[in-house]
Formats: structure tokens, sequence, C-alpha cells
């Protein structure tokens, strides 16, 4: 692939042909780079998940079509009002105090 790109001369290229068969070959070479670019992505994730395992943490969780999911809270305004006044309710009201603790810190813990 390099080098038939640096084979390519533009002073040479007279005619249609040529200039088509120089666009042919850079058009190529483009599509074979975002290709290896997209496989080394995947790559450099699987390795930063398998290095956040390694070292005892989560690894990256698969979703799948996360454009059809909606998280936000526009999902809830845009359907009918029951759901939004749902939420409301479900807040409890403020819990009561009925006993409590006086627990005491000794001076050095306090440092």
């Amino acid at each position: 692939m390099l080098e038939t790109i640096k084979n390519i001369d533009p002073s040479k290229i007279s005619d249609v042909q040529g200039l088509r068969a120089a666009l042919t070959v850079l058009i190529n070479a483009v599509e074979q780079l975002l290709q290896e670019k997209e496989e080394m992505k995947k790559e450099i994730q699987r390795l930063r998940d398998e290095n956040n395992k390694l070292k005892g943490g989560n690894v990256r969780p698969v979703t799948k079509n996360p454009a059809k999911r909606d998280i936000s809270s526009k999902g809830r305004e845009r359907g009918n009002g029951e759901e939004a006044h749902e939420d409301k309710n479900l807040a409890s009201s403020p819990i009561e105090i009925d006993s409590r603790l006086t627990c005491l810190v000794s001076p050095k813990a306090r440092r």
C-alpha cells in the first residue's frame, strides 16, 4: 500500500484514467487505514478492560443499542402526567428521630 502511494507522481497524471487510478489507490489506502484504526480501537479497549479486571476494578459494561435508551428526565416528561406524579409520591416523609446517642472521642483520636 505504502509503495503504491509513493509511486504516485501528480506531475505525471495527465489524463482522467491516471487520475482515476491514483484516486482508487488513495481511497483503498484510506479504507484500509480506517479498518485498522477500528481494529486497534477495539484491541485497546479490550486491553483496558483486562487491565482494569486485573487491578480488581470493573470492566466497562457492554451495552446493547445505547442510542435507543432514554435515561434523561425528558423521557418521563414526554409521557403522561401520571408517571411524573408517581415519581413525586415516591419520596417518603422525613425520618423521625426517636433517640439520641452520644459518642465520646478521645483527644488523641482527633489528630
